[in-house]
């Protein structure tokens, strides 16, 4: 049997599972080893039960501090674990054998409870009086399990590349709770196939109105379907997605009634009328808390006087630098959910490389009218493509300043010769590189794993 530490065993899933489920399930249950979920509310407490899932956490920290969001200065980045600092400059390899990658494990855990909540409704008979709970609970694993995919496809896998042949090795899909299936990893192809498919099915099953924003709905499942597509750059797809999401919620939060909040060390409330699905990305490494890293000075520089996100979004640290501190988690975790502004985005990005320049000014306006100082704000004209195009990345840079989408940014962007980047830090006199084409673009994936599996590692060392 093929035991790993990436996908735990049935019963013991159970065991921590349970723990944090409705009392009434857990009175019944007297021996956690030996209990089997069997009803749909089984299934939703499974979904529900850990933290895992139920505060939507995004198991891509690393990603956040490899980017060029933030940078370290010398004593913080000497401070840190090995793990972080190899993070951090880029280092081929990441952990000992013996050091834990909670992006890789905590991603499986994840597919792990999605699965048995999968199988738990396929084993209850969909009926008349069953049937909206039943869609609900089922379109909700679907999505948690393409979520988890889709964040260790960013880390683990090449970059979707449109004019390459994506047979390259991505992923384990895991599509069963059964841990006995050998461990292999599926193509790149298959690997956004799989993510796809499940987002497809569960934007038909899902709710547009869920009980919790961390639970999924319509919604989200249409602006993970665009984020995804976005990355494959499937332009077309992409925007009609975005669209659907936009559709169902589009309210945008006007920052010219937040301004009596720049004072507060969090000016944003959680779970506020942006936001569609809620989610954190995890782990919370130390370094890209407010305290211990400083924005990136070019784009800090890149906000204008009048631009109400520098306000709202910075502030200086004991470091005496600019750190950030506008997360729509309303905390210092750091929100890597759907929210409309980034479908605003999408759609505007979208239907600029498609062409439909007045979609795309619309919507680049209507965020921005949201955005500025309403005193001075001057929509935005540019009818020449290219500096449309050019104009509205700038502004995805900006809005989406550490919300983890950065990485996959710079992954899809560098394919595109004019606008692929080298990136830089300097630690105590020497500079380290990742430029465009470097395979350090995609992580080790755990020697603990290579070791139990057999799988084969991607090969960071860069020729």
């Amino acid at each position: 049997m093929n035991k790993t530490r990436n996908y735990l065993t049935f019963f013991a899933f159970l065991t921590v599972a349970l723990q944090g489920c409705e009392k009434d399930w857990l009175a019944a249950k007297n021996n956690l080893n030996r209990v089997v979920p069997v009803t749909l509310a089984d299934a939703r407490a499974i979904l529900r039960s850990s933290t895992l899932l139920n505060i939507g956490n995004d198991q891509i920290g690393m990603s956040l501090l490899a980017s060029d969001d933030l940078y370290l200065q010398t004593a913080t980045y000497l401070s840190r674990s090995e793990k972080e600092r190899n993070i951090y400059v880029w280092s081929p390899a990441i952990d000992s054998r013996s050091t834990p990658i909670a992006e890789w494990n905590d991603g499986y855990e994840q597919v792990l409870y999605a699965n048995v909540a999968l199988e738990t409704v396929a084993g209850v008979e969909r009926n008349a009086a069953n049937a909206m709970e039943h869609d609900e609970v089922r379109g909700a694993a679907l999505f948690f399990r393409a979520k988890a995919f889709y964040n260790l496809l960013q880390l683990f896998a090449p970059a979707w590349d449109p004019d390459k042949d994506n047979s390259r090795a991505g992923i384990p899909l895991r599509l069963s709770s059964d841990p006995n299936p050998k461990t292999m990893r599926a193509s790149v192809s298959d690997g956004y196939r799989q993510v796809m498919d499940d987002l497809s099915m569960a934007s038909q099953l899902l709710t547009t109105r869920p009980a919790l924003k961390t639970d999924p709905s319509k919604q989200a499942a249409f602006g993970l379907l665009a984020r995804c597509l976005l990355g494959m750059a499937d332009y077309r797809g992409a925007v009609l997605y975005a669209d659907s999401a936009l559709q169902l919620e589009s309210a945008l939060l006007d920052y010219n009634a937040l301004l009596d909040r720049t004072s507060m060390q969090y000016p944003f409330e959680p779970q506020h009328e942006e936001v569609i699905f809620d989610a954190i990305i995890g782990p919370n490494y130390v370094p890209v808390r407010f305290n211990y890293c400083m924005v990136d000075s070019t784009l800090f520089a890149g906000y204008r006087d009048d631009d109400l996100r520098k306000q709202l979004f910075f502030a200086v640290n004991s470091q005496g630098g600019p750190s950030f501190r506008g997360s729509y988690s309303g905390a210092d975790n750091r929100f890597s959910g759907i929210a409309t502004d980034e479908l605003f985005l999408i759609r505007a990005e979208c239907s600029a490389r498609l062409g439909n320049i007045d979609d795309a000014l619309e919507d680049i306006n209507t965020l921005l009218a949201h955005r500025m100082d309403r005193s001075s704000f001057v929509p935005y004209g540019e009818s020449d493509q290219k500096k449309l195009l050019d104009r509205i990345l700038v502004e995805r840079r900006k809005e989406l300043v550490f919300r983890g989408q950065r990485w996959t940014d710079l992954r899809r962007l560098n394919a595109e010769p004019a606008r692929a980047v080298t990136l830089v830090r300097e630690i105590d006199g020497s500079n380290y590189r990742l430029p465009p084409e470097s395979s350090r673009y995609v992580f080790p994936i755990p020697e603990y794993v290579i070791d139990e599996t057999g799988l084969t590692q991607n090969d960071r060392r860069d020729d």
